[in-house]
């Protein structure tokens, strides 16, 4: 993964996972652009835990269905 990242020089790459990807490459990432939707899906693969490496920067969009955050790592 770091490999990958590495490849895309100046260019800023973007991670789309699946639950796996997100878990190899979250200490990698400089920033994280989140969308929470408001629904209750059932199922089993859930996005890593990152509270601990991240702290919200802004609220980009904010409405009743859904919300996308930018956050910023703190452990970089």
């Amino acid at each position: 993964m770091a490999d990958a990242l590495k490849a895309c020089g100046n260019l800023k790459p973007f991670i789309c996972g699946g639950a796996m990807v997100y878990e190899q490459s979250i200490d990698l990432w400089a920033d994280l652009y989140l969308t929470v939707v408001n629904i209750q899906i059932d199922g089993d693969a859930f996005f890593p835990k990152f509270e601990d490496k991240f702290k919200l920067a802004e609220i980009i969009v904010e409405t009743t269905q859904y919300q996308i955050n930018h956050y910023i790592n703190i452990t970089q």
